[in-house]
């Protein structure tokens, strides 16, 4: 009902209803038609054959989790002058009492990417305040949004992995809470499904990967999946071989693997390897729409850099 919408307060600085394409056009068409800025919008971000994506920009989603991933590489990597200006970025888009959102701008924040931002500035050696993550803290979980109905299993991957960055111990209140919704909602099979998701590969691996040498027992029966489920041909798909897929199980074996190197797994180095050689054949686009918005999308940039991820720390 557009008599309950307050209008004037519904633009974007960038003239966009929500940083979404669908909802700005519905906003140019019919509540307030031929708005110039809404229109101005929709002409920016319309690609050449006239399609539009779920949600643009959304940099800052983009930066963080790319940065995320080449961060498991190697640590040195925060010195590259090429990284440097990407960190300030997200550092310039950090609201000190509300976090971040997926794009630099937007006005509503979340728990994800307030996470996952957190998490990379820590890598980067950046001083941001976890308690700003606290703030999306509910009774019996975290939410990724204000009134979410359906809490996210990779947001709670995420806040897991601040809260470990800033130093909390498995034991601390909050750690314990996102450890209790995780184990209730793991499947018996010992992985996760996730609602931003298609694959559960996404959300399983990055869990592997916070909790490697921090809450293992959650993770055990999840790496003994992703062992289980690697294909003939060396690599991961839940409905095909993907590089993205293959991507994430190679990074979560390995950083499992470098956790505890007193008890080493020849399956595992075995796995890797096998990975390793297809996904060197298979990195290049196109990659097979695996992210849930308004529908299925396909973030290059953050698949790339997933997929280099992995080539370099198994190279290394």
């Amino acid at each position: 009902d557009v008599d309950m919408l307050n209008i004037p307060e519904l633009p974007e600085q960038n003239g966009s209803v929500g940083f979404s394409p669908a909802a700005t056009a519905y906003y140019a068409r019919t509540v307030k038609p031929g708005d110039p800025g809404a229109l101005a919008y929709l002409r920016r971000i319309v690609n050449a054959d006239g399609g539009m994506p779920n949600v643009a920009p959304f940099d800052i989603f983009e930066v963080a989790w790319v940065l995320w991933n080449l961060a498991l590489t190697n640590p040195q990597i925060i010195h590259d002058p090429l990284v440097a200006r990407h960190v300030e970025f997200l550092r310039n888009s950090w609201h000190p009492r509300k976090g971040a959102g997926f794009a630099a701008g937007y006005s509503v924040f979340d728990g994800d990417e307030t996470a996952l931002v957190f998490d990379t500035l820590r890598q980067y050696d950046e001083n941001e305040d976890i308690n700003v993550g606290l703030s999306f803290e509910a009774e019996d979980h975290f939410r990724c949004y204000a009134l979410e109905a359906n809490p996210s299993s990779s947001t709670h991957a995420h806040i897991l992995g601040a809260l470990r960055r800033a130093g909390m111990s498995p034991e601390a209140p909050e750690v314990r809470k996102a450890l209790g919704f995780l184990q209730r909602t793991r499947t018996p099979s010992g992985y996760w499904f996730d609602k931003w998701h298609l694959s559960p590969y996404y959300v399983t691996c990055h869990l592997v990967i916070v909790c490697s040498d921090f809450a293992p027992w959650l993770t055990l029966e999840a790496v003994n999946w992703v062992l289980e489920t690697q294909l003939a041909n060396g690599a991961w798909g839940s409905y095909s071989a993907t590089a993205e897929e293959t991507a994430y199980c190679i990074q979560a074996l390995w950083v499992w693997d470098q956790a505890r190197p007193m008890d080493h797994n020849p399956a595992i180095s075995a796995a890797i390897q096998r990975g390793q050689v297809w996904l060197n054949g298979h990195a290049l686009p196109p990659y097979l729409p695996l992210w849930i918005g308004k529908g299925l999308y396909c973030p290059e940039n953050v698949i790339q850099a997933a997929i280099l991820s992995a080539l370099a720390i198994t190279e290394g």
